[in-house]
């Protein structure tokens, strides 16, 4: 099983397991989330059957919660750090791929785009830019 569906499996168990009680009974409890990070290596060339996979999957979990789009970051990492570099130029044209394409519907509904880069500061970045939205209500 790959690691992708792992964490999508984990967190779907997370869900189901929040909404039930002590008794195993389901309670009506329905989890908040702050919202969702879907990390992109902006070096692969190409979007696998995998990765169409999850995002149907993150389609899913993002028709959840009612403007729930508006909390999803689609984060691209793996960025050289060096700017003048024809890979870095690469990598931008791989974003705009990204954006323009695949992530076009995520984005047209509010999803935000965000680089990881290797500044070290980038994962706390996309951690301050998933909490600073106030909390959803998951159905």
């Amino acid at each position: 099983m790959h690691e992708s569906t792992r964490v999508f499996k984990a967190i779907a168990q997370w869900l189901s397991e929040y909404a039930k009680n002590k008794s195993g009974e389901t309670s009506g409890r329905r989890p908040q989330v702050a919202g969702f990070v879907y990390l992109q290596d902006i070096t692969q060339k190409r979007i696998n059957n995998r990765q169409n996979i999850d995002f149907l999957r993150l389609q899913q979990l993002s028709d959840a919660g009612g403007d729930s789009y508006s909390k999803l970051v689609l984060a691209t990492y793996q960025w050289p750090a060096d700017k003048g570099l024809e890979r870095y130029k690469q990598c931008l044209e791989r974003e705009k791929e990204l954006a323009n394409n695949f992530w076009k519907d995520f984005i047209a509904k509010g999803a935000k785009l965000f680089r990881v880069e290797d500044s070290g500061h980038g994962p706390k970045q996309v951690v301050v830019e998933v909490l600073r939205n106030p909390h959803i209500v998951l159905s």
